[in-house]
């Protein structure tokens, strides 16, 4: 049994060599090989499978950028603004000037 020319070639005799099996008549041929036919629909999907664990998190990305109103907004509710805190002339009574320099003395300790 032979292949050739993309047929099959079968011999019943033993030794047979020679000419090309198509055109030596010791050969039978078994099978013709006919034309590519047209391509087929596309098949159903295949299962997706499960999904496989979640990976390593990774690495912290750089700080974003703040805004010149954001810097200002949060320096402005904070007691090292000295914008927002009046002079002492401006309080009348002692234990509101004592509770402001408690407040100051207590924001440069941090």
């Amino acid at each position: 049994m032979v292949a050739y020319g993309g047929n099959i070639y079968v011999s019943f005799a033993d030794g047979v060599s020679g000419p090309p099996p198509d055109q030596d008549p010791r050969w039978k041929l078994l099978t013709i090989v006919g034309p590519a036919g047209a391509a087929g629909s596309q098949g159903p999907a295949g299962d997706p499978g499960s999904p496989g664990s979640p990976g390593p998190e990774g690495p912290q990305g750089p700080p974003g950028e703040v805004s010149n109103q954001q810097l200002a907004d949060a320096i402005g509710g904070t007691s090292a603004n000295t914008n927002s805190v009046q002079t002492l002339d401006t309080y009348a009574d002692l234990p509101t000037a004592i509770s402001k320099l408690n407040e100051l003395i207590n924001a440069l300790r941090r």
